[in-house]
């Protein structure tokens, strides 16, 4: 099948490449076969693509020549396309009457000749060349099955936003060295339901369980979101991921009813190991082992409570994503859409090693004591160790490396910057939060395994992101392609952000658009 090029073409600033009338803006060109978004960054500007399957074409000006057309088998491809990556934008994608929007596009004008077929090639150096994109189908409005079902015309196009740069091009978000001042705990607004008695799937019965949560928005029966938080977090989603929640954001708290519960086990205001028993003494040690499962069930309660009977949505990212794919899958009636952003379907062995390497910095703290430890003498070293670890995996090198390199500190030159740091952050991190909940949930998200997902009948939205080597890109990829397998809807973005894992937290950008799409196009 041959690939079209530019179908039509139009500038915000007249400036566009020789053979070419940036003005014009009649020529209409028919365009089929939508098969995946491409989006990256330059500077303050976003641009969007689509490939299209059919109907090459490219708009010379107004007495112009065309520019040249190349085979897309021919060594000139590679040329070609590289400077395509770097230069332009392709266009916008939702149908035949959209006007294109380039912000500039100078030196190529890349097109396949009518009667070549765009073959596995061509799609490699596409992959290769578009600043190291991967493989996966973005559904349009005009082609809601996406690229698996155009796979015929382009196998595995990638579906990819932002941009991969160095950070003198996209810059240092200052909230990303800023974790635990994002993560603050906020009781502000928070409420509880208690409910009991209540069974783990470990055994242990506690007779009563608190659940503390927050609710933005007004209730209206059918806008109901869930927001899952990830390990550190708690109920205060306009707080953690305040990029995403809140008034005219992507979940929007003047249109949705919003609810972010704190789970089971945690260490803000929800049933932990921290929490008294019922003989006034922490659970410590005896409050045992929990399952995801164990606090989606813990949440039934409170959705009650709040005359929920179904989700229109449920999103979460990292822990917080296991806890909305436990909800599908366990009661798939609840469940409208699943907003799944940097988790998996089961941690790898790498994912565990790291949270063992904190569980055992925390147990072989002298001062864990088993975990019945006083409360206001906990293993604080241990945690701060472990935090350490986390905080390390939560973020990429080239981050780590633009931030702080091999710099000093100024007032003490022995000691690295990002040693400092670390330092900082483990230390305040242990001033709000619970060593033996670290333990729990680690422990908890570690045995979590969803590898099939026969019951889960909710449309799934994943998103994961190129920088994050703890919850790596094939990992949310996964998550759609299991869906799919069991005759479910599933979309997989990929967003090329170079923060790492904590990108998830950050990017209100490209994440919210995604998000908003898929909302919008619910049933």
């Amino acid at each position: 099948m041959p690939v079209a090029g530019i179908g039509r073409y139009g500038s915000t600033d007249g400036d566009g490449p020789a053979g070419f009338d940036t003005n014009d803006r009649s020529i209409d060109h028919h365009l089929h076969a939508g098969l995946a978004n491409v989006y990256f960054q330059d500077g303050d500007h976003a641009f969007r693509g689509m490939v299209h399957g059919k109907n090459p074409a490219i708009v010379p000006g107004h007495g112009a020549q065309a520019a040249p057309m190349k085979h897309f088998q021919d060594v000139a491809i590679e040329e070609s396309v590289h400077a395509w990556a770097q230069k332009t934008a392709f266009i916008d994608s939702e149908g035949p009457q959209n006007v294109l929007r380039f912000a500039r596009m100078r030196d190529v004008a890349l097109a396949a000749p009518a009667d070549q077929d765009f073959g596995a090639q061509a799609a490699g150096f596409l992959q290769e060349e578009c600043f190291g994109a991967v493989a996966g189908g973005l559904p349009s409005r005009n082609h809601p099955g996406g690229a698996s079902a155009h796979h015929d015309y382009i196998p595995h196009v990638p579906a990819l936003w932002g941009r991969r740069g160095r950070f003198n091009s996209v810059g240092i978000d200052p909230a990303l060295f800023e974790e635990n001042e994002r993560t603050q705990p906020n009781q502000t607004g928070r409420r509880e339901v208690a409910f009991g008695p209540f069974t783990t799937e470990a055994g242990v019965e506690f007779p009563q369980v608190t659940i503390a949560y927050e609710t933005w928005g007004e209730f209206r029966g059918d806008n109901a979101v869930l927001v899952c938080h990830a390990l550190s977090g708690d109920s205060h989603a306009v707080g953690w991921w305040e990029r995403m929640v809140g008034p005219g954001r992507a979940i929007d708290t003047d249109r949705y009813f919003v609810v972010c519960p704190n789970v089971l086990g945690g260490c803000q205001g929800s049933t932990g190991p921290s929490s008294l028993a019922p003989n006034g003494v922490p659970y410590g040690s005896r409050f045992g082992r929990l399952t995801v499962g164990d606090m989606v069930r813990a949440q039934i309660p409170m959705a009650e409570a709040l005359g929920v009977a179904k989700w229109l949505l449920i999103a979460g990212g990292s822990m917080g994503g296991m806890i909305a794919l436990e909800w599908a899958v366990r009661f798939p009636g609840r469940v409208q859409a699943l907003f799944l952003t940097a988790t998996c379907l089961a941690h790898n062995a790498l994912q565990i090693g790291f949270n063992e390497a904190a569980r055992q910095a925390i147990r072989r703290d002298a001062k864990w004591r088993g975990g019945d430890y006083p409360l206001d003498d906990p293993p604080r070293d241990g945690l701060a160790v472990a935090r350490m670890l986390g905080h390390i995996s939560f973020l990429s090198a080239e981050a780590f490396d633009a931030k702080f390199g091999r710099r000093r500190q100024p007032d003490r030159p022995d000691q690295f910057q990002v040693e400092s740091y670390l330092n900082y952050q483990g230390d305040k991190f242990t001033r709000r939060f619970d060593p033996n909940s670290l333990l729990v949930l680690t422990d908890a998200i570690d045995r979590f395994d969803r590898s099939t997902l026969e019951h889960l009948h909710a449309r799934v939205c994943t998103v994961g992101f190129t920088s994050d080597w703890l919850y790596p890109l094939a990992q949310s990829e996964a998550i759609a392609k299991a869906v799919r397998a069991a005759g479910g809807y599933a979309e997989h973005h990929a967003i090329d952000l170079p923060y790492g894992h904590d990108a998830f937290l950050l990017d209100g950008r490209f994440q919210a658009e995604i998000l908003e799409e898929f909302l919008d196009d619910l049933p």
